[in-house]
């Protein structure tokens, strides 16, 4: 019987509404790294630390936004297929990105020129 349990607990849950994810993981996995970039470079951050920022900001979903969706009672199972999507999504949009940074701001572009006073 224990096994049933277990087997149960694997399953998929029934995600309604999953097309109302789309704007969240395009917000996460394309908009936010932009957002990140242009922040960094406002407070006049280069090469490794802008593209660790751009890395950061690529980053998926949290698993805190669950444990808000619980405590808040929002769709739970909706968060969590969000979570992974973005998770699975991520290894080929922060292959991207990393690709980016390094030719962008570690390699390629030169680094933006200090303000001096």
């Amino acid at each position: 019987m224990g096994q049933v349990g277990e087997a149960s607990a694997l399953s998929l849950p029934e995600v309604r509404h999953a097309s109302a994810i789309v704007p969240a993981v395009i917000i996460k996995l394309a908009l936010v790294p932009l957002i990140s970039a242009a922040s960094a470079v406002l407070l006049g951050l280069d090469g490794h630390a802008l593209a660790s920022c751009v890395i950061e900001g690529a980053m998926p979903t949290m698993v805190l936004s669950l444990l808000i969706a619980e405590e808040l009672k929002l769709d739970v199972p909706l968060a969590a297929f969000l979570i992974v999507v973005t998770t699975v999504l991520s290894f080929l949009t922060l292959q991207g990105n990393g690709l980016f940074c390094r030719v962008s701001f570690i390699n390629g572009l030169p680094a933006p020129a200090s303000k001096q006073a």
